[in-house]
């Protein structure tokens, strides 16, 4: 994980979209 800083912010994105839709469904 230390060695992908990249793959942290981008998982943490998905992360509040996938939220973010959900909240929105229901």
């Amino acid at each position: 994980m230390t060695t992908g800083p990249i793959t942290s912010p981008t998982t943490t994105t998905k992360t509040v979209v996938i939220g973010t839709t959900s909240s929105t469904t229901t």
